[in-house]
């Protein structure tokens, strides 16, 4: 759980929720020996991690972008530099172009898929605990509103 909180030190708490009252929730911090108290009427924003992820597919499609824009500027610049026997010389630019970014594409993409499944991130999800339901009591004095949390 992650709580972000007004006041806390430090302001955004990652942790696991070990008891809660109806002032504050304690929450156990790695590293530290105790569990922290945060005051409920601190908590701005509450989150549940949901795992984690890799960016296995971020760095392809970044790969991908990156490699085929460098396959056709390295494709049209140096086909005229390997000479008559070399089929790429006997193509147009516009194909160099394709088939360099075809190549830088597909070098790319597997450069930034290998570099983006080294990446892992966390994702977070703001809590909710479900409809707020409203509770009215009856009361010597008149009637009694109480609001979950």
């Amino acid at each position: 759980m992650r709580i972000t909180a007004d006041g806390a030190s430090p302001r955004v708490l990652v942790g696991t929720l070990v008891a809660q009252n109806a002032d504050s929730l304690h929450v156990a911090v790695p590293g530290l020996a105790a569990p922290l108290a945060v005051a409920r009427h601190s908590v701005r924003q509450l989150e549940v991690s949901r795992g984690w992820r890799r960016a296995t597919g971020d760095g392809a499609a970044l790969g991908v972008e990156a490699g085929a824009l460098a396959g056709a500027v390295v494709a049209v610049r140096t086909a005229p530099s390997f000479g008559r026997n070399w089929p790429v010389t006997l193509m147009n630019g516009w194909d160099r172009m394709w088939v360099g970014s075809a190549i830088g594409g597909a070098i790319g993409a597997a450069v930034g898929a290998l570099i983006g499944s080294r990446v892992k991130t966390e994702r977070w999800q703001p809590w909710s605990s479900g409809p707020r339901l409203v509770a009215l009591t009856p009361g010597s004095t008149g009637v009694s509103v109480s609001i979950p949390f």
